[in-house]
């Protein structure tokens, strides 16, 4: 089951999104999709941001990904 959760800053136009990647307890080709709905949905939200000249960033387990608003 995907999970979304909205917190809002009203002090920065930053866009911080935490992708959790761990699935337990559901068969490999099920997880596989929903890892991939939910990296897709984080990609979606960076272009969105992108586009709209703010600075986004995906905050995972090993990493971060983001851009500057450009």
């Amino acid at each position: 089951m995907l999970v979304r959760r909205v917190l809002r800053d009203e002090d920065s136009e930053d866009l911080h999104v935490l992708l959790d990647l761990s699935v337990a307890g559901v068969e490999a080709d099920t997880r596989a999709r929903n890892v991939e709905r939910a990296v897709s949905c984080a990609s979606t939200l960076l272009a969105h941001a992108a586009a709209r000249g703010r600075r986004a960033t995906v905050h995972f387990a090993g990493g971060v990904a983001g851009h500057l608003g450009t």
